[in-house]
C-alpha cells in the first residue's frame, strides 16, 4: 500500500474510534476511494448516520482480572490504557447528533461516491480474516476495539498527541478555530505569514 492509502486505513480506524464523520470522510478522500463526484455531504451524513445509530461503534474492552500472570506493573498499566480508550469512547458519544439532517440519506447513493483499488480488497480480506479468528477466540471481539489502543504506537507518540491537542481544541485549530480566522485576516491584508529559517 502506498503511504497515503496505509494512513487513510489508520485515520478510518480512528475516525470510527472517535465517531467523528469528518474525519471518516477526510480518511476516505486521503485513501482515494471516493471519486471526484462523490457529495460529501452526503457521505459525511450518513457515516454520522451511522455512528449515531450505533452500526458503528467502540466496544469497551474487558480486563481479564483473574490471569496469574498479570503483575501489578501490568495490571496498572492496562487500567491506565483502558481508563483512556473509555474516556476517548465517552467523549465520542458526546459529539452532536446530525441524524435529523441524514434520515433521508439513501445507502445506495452513498455506495455510488465510492470506487475501490484491487488493494484494498486485499486489506478487507486480511482484516476479516483477523476478525473472524478473534471472534472464534471470544465472541464479543471487535477489531476495531481491539486495535484502538495501538493507535499511539502505530502513529508515533508525537503525531498522536499532536493530533489528540487538535481534537481538544478545535477552537483554536479548527475550521472556523482562531488561527483560521488569524490566516484569513493575514490574507485579507496581503500579509505573508513568518516562516522558520
Amino acid at each position: 500500500l502506498a503511504d497515503d492509502q496505509a494512513g487513510g486505513i489508520l485515520d478510518v480506524i480512528e475516525s470510527i474510534v472517535d465517531s467523528d464523520a469528518k474525519k471518516s470522510v477526510s480518511a476516505f478522500s486521503r485513501m482515494g476511494v471516493l471519486k471526484d463526484s462523490a457529495d460529501l455531504e452526503m457521505v459525511q451524513a450518513k457515516c454520522q448516520q451511522n455512528y449515531d445509530e450505533g452500526k458503528l461503534k467502540v466496544k469497551k474492552r474487558k480486563s481479564r482480572k483473574s490471569s496469574r500472570y498479570n503483575t501489578k506493573e501490568k495490571v496498572l498499566a492496562k487500567e491506565s490504557e483502558k481508563a483512556e480508550l473509555d474516556a476517548r469512547i465517552d467523549s465520542a458519544k458526546q459529539a452532536k447528533n446530525t441524524t435529523d439532517i441524514s434520515e433521508g440519506v439513501n445507502d445506495l447513493e452513498v455506495m455510488a461516491s465510492f470506487t475501490l483499488q484491487s488493494e484494498y480488497a486485499f486489506v478487507a480480506r486480511a482484516l476479516s480474516q483477523m476478525d473472524g479468528v478473534g471472534k472464534s477466540l471470544d465472541p464479543e471481539f471487535d477489531f476495531i476495539s481491539a486495535a484502538a489502543p495501538y493507535l499511539v504506537e502505530v502513529k508515533g507518540t508525537g503525531k498522536y498527541l499532536t493530533d489528540e491537542i487538535k481534537k481538544k481544541f478545535t477552537f483554536v485549530y479548527g475550521e472556523d478555530g482562531i488561527l483560521a480566522k488569524e490566516l484569513q485576516l493575514f490574507k485579507s491584508l496581503g500579509l505573508k505569514l513568518p516562516t522558520k529559517e
